[in-house]
């Protein structure tokens, strides 16, 4: 055990190295460390002040006699001080010393840190943020943090399964294709379709923003299953689009017919399977219907970039293919009348794929909670039935191309209604049937 005038040697020898910088100067305070912290222990205590010197010396530079609370201010003012005067006289220098601080208490650039609080996605974007600005105070440099942020901005992005971020980025370039297709052909104003389609992306940024912040659970699995089909959905619209687009000039009106009946029959179905697949993983109505919502939106963002890109890239090509009507329009620039009519193209899709998704992921919703109510047997005859419909709306259709344009409306809103009901019943039919075929007893 240590005595108390021990102790209090010790308590005075410690007053001393602090004071004496400031009082004697800096020359000094070598020779008081040397002197006052080494020597004056052992004469004062002998045996007992050599234990006392190795316990002093641990307390410079181990935690553990910092832990008392009594302690603590002493012992880290100590430290302190032996950080800023006693290593520069050891080490040639205080910029080691300094250094070693401003590792510990520097603050990475604020913007980078910033945006990555926003633009991080998922549930892991505060350890993310931990994670970076400890590397960064270990001595990192501020380039090499600017490149770990937009690297997991990136990634972040691109691994999100909602696909909000990329769909703000594809509504900010259908919106930079709009204003470059306009500016090379200024004439193409005047109609206010500009205006319309750039308030209309617009909304669809916004959507894709608030889909984007979204971190309920329920929420982002309805959103998941509309990413899914509004992915096959654009991938869909793209290969009409393609084949439309090189198809030689000379196709049959039968071949028009099969083309355009089947992107739209399968963009019906795909709408009504993401409000079946979004109301079987939420039960809810309303998370089905956002869910094919989503989906919509994110099909007519892929479309329109692919669209706008393929006018740009191939103007030549567009305005032969639109010779015709660039004829009997009456205007002079055909480039212009190309942007005019990709304009209003762009501007019906965007109101009506909204509204087809709306109608369409309802229907498929409520189709899904009442077929789970169906015994099996109900089930098993609908979808045996359920081709023979979409059959019948496919041979009305067909009918409607044969009769005068006068004539045919009734038989296409019958054709389009019966095979949407079809189609529509298809995903919640085939959802309930495997379910309930896993749900059955192994056969013994």
């Amino acid at each position: 055990m240590v005595s108390q005038a021990t102790k209090k040697t010790f308590d005075t020898t410690d007053d001393l190295c602090l004071l004496a910088p400031v009082i004697l100067g800096k020359p000094a305070k070598l020779f008081c460390w040397l002197t006052l912290g080494w020597l004056t222990p052992a004469l004062a205590c002998g045996q007992e002040g050599n234990n006392r010197r190795a316990t002093r010396h641990s307390r410079f530079h181990d935690e553990r006699d910092c832990s008392t609370e009594a302690r603590r201010p002493r012992c880290l003012q100590v430290e302190l001080y032996t950080e800023r005067h006693l290593l520069p006289l050891n080490l040639g220098g205080g910029g080691v010393a300094r250094e070693k601080l401003s590792m510990k208490t520097a603050q990475p650039p604020t913007l980078a840190t910033r945006l990555l609080e926003r633009l991080a996605s998922g549930p892991h974007g505060d350890a993310l943020v931990g994670d970076l600005i400890e590397q960064y105070r270990q001595g990192r440099s501020a380039a090499w943090y600017w490149r770990q942020v937009l690297l997991a901005i990136l990634v972040g992005l691109a691994c999100d399964r909602v696909l909000g971020g990329m769909a703000i980025l594809g509504s900010l370039l259908v919106l930079l294709l709009i204003i470059i297709s306009v500016g090379r052909h200024p004439s193409s104003l005047g109609s206010g379709l500009f205006i319309t389609d750039i308030a209309l992306v617009s909304g669809y940024g916004a959507f894709a923003a608030w889909v984007w912040r979204q971190r309920r659970l329920a929420v982002r699995h309805a959103l998941t299953a509309g990413a899914q089909t509004g992915l096959m959905l654009g991938v869909v619209l793209i290969a009409s689009h393609v084949i439309e687009w090189f198809a030689p000039a000379g196709s049959s009106r039968a071949v028009q017919l099969v083309r355009g009946a089947g992107s739209t029959l399968l963009m019906l179905s795909l709408l009504g399977a993401a409000g079946s697949a979004a109301w079987q993983r939420t039960r809810s109505v309303k998370l089905a219907v956002i869910g094919g919502l989503w989906c919509g939106s994110l099909a007519v963002l892929i479309l329109l970039s692919f669209a706008l890109t393929l006018n740009l890239a191939f103007e030549a090509h567009a305005e032969a293919w639109l010779h015709e009507p660039f004829v009997a329009s009456g205007m002079r620039d055909p480039g212009a009348f190309v942007v005019r009519n990709s304009l209003e193209a762009a501007s019906e899709i965007l109101v009506g794929v909204p509204v087809a998704a709306f109608v369409l992921s309802f229907g498929g919703s409520l189709s899904n909670a009442w077929i789970t109510t169906w015994p099996r047997k109900l089930a098993v005859l609908a979808a045996w039935l359920t081709p023979l419909i979409f059959v019948a709306g496919a041979a009305s259709l067909w009918y409607a191309e044969s009769l005068e344009r006068a004539a045919r409306p009734p038989f296409i809103m019958a054709g389009v209604l019966t095979a949407g009901i079809a189609l529509c019943s298809a995903h919640p039919i085939w959802s309930f049937l495997s379910r309930r075929r896993r749900e059955l007893p192994p056969e013994t």
